[in-house]
């Protein structure tokens, strides 16, 4: 449910009526939500068939997310959940990026290898920006803000928050989650990482075929000792 509250304060609605929906381009995001709410039955196509969309009537769960800060015309103004507890943070951080994040393999060097990972959230609310860095910093994630026209971003581009980022959004095999985002994820993760620091000159040559050392006593009219 934490997590089904980070969707909906990214791509969710709540209006006066007490009714809360979604609606998003990926239907498998909304067949996810149908299965964790129980209304399989409950995915309405919209726009064309371009969004799929899927909604509930409940005065005690509008009333609950109003007192976490939801409220109508949210897009600018939702910050960060009332006293959300630290445990359900990650969860309700995952929502997010499903909804309103993106999840990015590129090759843009000349002759690299493996892909580079970018993890992103862009939002209209400041507010709500503000919380998620200040998320960040609370578990040690180095991240990047940036602000174009009234869009906030946030860049997550480091390997090592990158990696204690999946951790933290991907405790087990089975949470919910946009598996297409998941997916690109787990498949970074699964790609070795060279070691750090810079290669010596001889490290592609066997140890068996390399010349022995020899070690100079310092004087020029003396031979060098193998």
């Amino acid at each position: 449910m934490a997590w089904l509250l980070g969707i909906i304060w990214s791509d969710g609605h709540l209006d006066r009526g007490n009714r809360v929906s979604v609606c998003s381009k990926d239907r498998d995001l909304i067949e996810c939500i149908a299965r964790l709410i129980s209304q399989q039955n409950g995915v309405r196509p919209k726009n064309g068939d371009r969004h799929w969309s899927i909604g509930f009537t409940s005065p005690h769960a509008a009333d609950r997310l109003r007192s976490l800060g939801l409220m109508t015309a949210k897009s600018h103004i939702i910050a960060w959940p009332n006293e959300l507890p630290g445990a359900y943070e990650a969860a309700f951080v995952r929502g997010l990026l499903d909804g309103d994040g993106s999840v990015l393999l590129s090759k843009r060097r000349p002759g690299q290898q493996g892909p580079d990972l970018r993890v992103s959230l862009c939002s209209a609310s400041e507010k709500l920006t503000k919380g998620f860095l200040d998320w960040c910093s609370r578990n040690g994630l180095t991240a990047q803000h940036y602000t174009r026209g009234s869009v906030h971003t946030v860049l997550i581009l480091q390997q090592a928050s990158l990696r204690a980022l999946h951790a933290l959004l991907y405790p087990g095999p089975d949470v919910p989650c946009l598996a297409r985002k998941r997916e690109k994820y787990d498949a970074w993760m699964a790609i070795p990482r060279a070691p750090a620091g810079r290669p010596r000159a001889d490290s592609q040559t066997p140890r068996s075929e390399r010349p022995p050392r020899r070690l100079s006593l310092g004087t020029p009219d003396e031979e060098a000792l193998p």
